[in-house]
């Protein structure tokens, strides 16, 4: 590639992880001329990874280059949840119909979109994940393992299905398009979103290849499909001022979510009773695939008592797995973590004596409120390799979020022991994040999807406010995250997207005006 070059498309997609990748499915199997582009290479490499080096200014979090994977198949590389044959995957499941409406306890929540829009689009998603296109109580009834005896008013049993990281691979999910129509580019990366003079519109995207080589992509179309840092990243690099492309509103970057993970305790339980019940909470194969079933309290009792989403795993412990809990059970050590005095015998001695109680560690992921505070900024020091201020991150985690936690616990405990089932030992100190709190590198919200802009950054199609040829697509969207893992609601999204673009007659119609413009801009 010549430096200064420039090469013209249709429509750019930036990003090649699941979301860049169904949304060029869905545009180049209706004939759209696609460019998709990405910073890393056919597999992983940490030429590229370092590419994503950022500070960290809030709650301890993974080495942002670490958090994510730049590539082919994106942060599919990065799923690890072993599924036989050498396979692993990622657990997915939809976003329940209530994460998508207005909840008057929980600030910024109510998705711009009917949730029943969404449904045609998570059963395409299904299909691309190699997954059963069915609802969790069907999924329940039909396991051959059995679900705990609990009072379905009060915890319910949902299922996790496991879709296997093999199949978001450029050659699987884009086999089948039309090869005149898509063009690949590896080891590309985009520096700057080029807006039109008008400051309606953008005419392309500048890049740099890994050699240091710089050119331009005019493009009627631009597709951000980078991940939930790097798309807010690129918006704010972007522009003709400091506020960046899509922020006028100072929204870009912020409400920044995770899914907050935690060892919250265990549960013991007499020898013979809990351990022959909890197999459809351990990952196991069904006549669908693979799944995992998790414990959760019902839509009604959440909104009775105005919590967040949380979902509660139950892990069985064996002779020799570690119980992995952020504090030894010492007066002194325990605060601000976590006080379980029932772990004080070795795991590996509860797991191997016959008249010992069966332990199974209980793991939670829950949702996060929106918070304005929560956000990603561009760092005022930090360099990437070709110069670009690097990502600051500031995760927050407020008390709205740990009491959801500790809150879902109690309710979870106190059926344990009205059913029999075994004794929940966790306490949470409220008043400040547990040690061993981490997220599940799911980052989402920094674009989020809202009809005002003064409350987000995109509207119900994705398209960035005031920018007619500028999309995003991908967890940065999300309003609110729910509980559940995003990988499917992002797939789900992003051929919603692809729909959307290859319906309107922006990318013909416009097309002309918008490369000619990109010519002299």
């Amino acid at each position: 590639m010549v430096n200064d070059a420039r090469v013209e498309a249709e429509i750019c997609v930036v990003g090649a992880g699941p979301a860049g990748l169904a949304v060029t499915r869905v545009l180049a199997s209706h004939r759209r001329d696609v460019l998709l582009i990405d910073s890393g290479g056919e597999r992983p490499d940490e030429a590229s990874q370092v590419l994503g080096v950022g500070r960290l200014a809030g709650l301890g979090y993974f080495p942002l280059h670490e958090s994510r994977r730049r590539g082919l198949g994106g942060s599919s590389n990065h799923w690890d949840i072993p599924i036989g044959d050498g396979q692993v995957g990622a657990r997915l499941h939809p976003l329940g119909a209530e994460d998508f409406s207005v909840r008057d306890w929980i600030p910024l929540s109510g998705w711009p979109i009917d949730p029943a829009a969404a449904d045609p689009f998570y059963r395409q998603a299904a299909r691309l994940c190699g997954i059963a296109p069915v609802d969790t109580s069907r999924l329940v009834a039909a396991d051959r393992q059995a679900a705990l005896p609990l009072d379905p008013g009060a915890v319910e049993t949902i299922v996790f299905q496991i879709g296997a990281a093999n199949r978001w691979r450029p050659e699987c999910v884009l086999s089948d398009v039309p090869a005149d129509r898509l063009r690949i580019l590896t080891h590309v990366t985009a520096t700057e979103i080029v807006p039109a003079d008008s400051g309606t519109a953008v005419t392309g995207v500048r890049v740099v290849t890994a050699d240091g080589q710089k050119f331009t992509i005019g493009a009627a179309v631009v597709v951000l499909a980078a991940g939930g840092i790097e798309n807010a990243r690129l918006l704010l690099l972007s522009g003709r001022d400091r506020r960046g492309l899509g922020n006028d509103r100072d929204q870009v970057g912020r409400c920044f979510m995770e899914h907050p993970w935690l060892v919250a305790g265990l549960v013991s339980a007499p020898s013979g009773g809990l351990i022959d019940r909890a197999g459809l909470y351990q990952v196991h194969r069904t006549r669908h695939g693979w799944a995992e079933a998790r414990l959760v309290l019902p839509e009604p009792v959440r909104r009775a008592e105005r919590l967040l989403g949380c979902g509660v795993r139950l892990r069985r412990l064996g002779r020799d797995d570690p119980l992995c809990l952020p504090a030894q059970c010492l007066p002194a050590q325990c605060l601000p973590a976590l006080c379980l005095p029932a772990l004080c015998l070795p795991a590996q001695a509860a797991a191997s004596e016959p008249d010992q109680d069966e332990i199974f560690a209980v793991e939670v992921m829950a949702e996060q409120a929106p918070n304005p505070a929560s956000r990603i900024t561009l760092d005022p020091v930090l360099r990437d390799r070709y110069g670009q201020p690097a990502t600051c991150l500031d995760w927050r985690v407020t008390g709205q979020d740990l009491a959801t936690i500790a809150t879902t616990l109690r309710l979870i405990g106190a059926e344990f022991a009205a059913r029999q089932l075994g004794t929940l030992h966790v306490r949470l100190d409220l008043d400040s994040p547990p040690a061993g709190l981490r997220g599940g590198r799911h980052h989402m919200g920094t674009t989020r999807m809202a009809s005002d802009r003064a409350r987000g950054v995109v509207d119900a199609d994705g398209r960035v406010h005031g920018l007619a040829n500028l999309y995003v697509t991908g967890s940065s969207v999300f309003p609110t995250g729910g509980f559940a893992n995003p990988t499917l609601t992002i797939i789900a999204l992003a051929l919603r997207l692809g729909a959307h673009l290859a319906a309107s007659r922006r990318a013909d119609g416009d097309g002309a005006a918008n490369q000619a413009a990109a010519r002299t801009a």
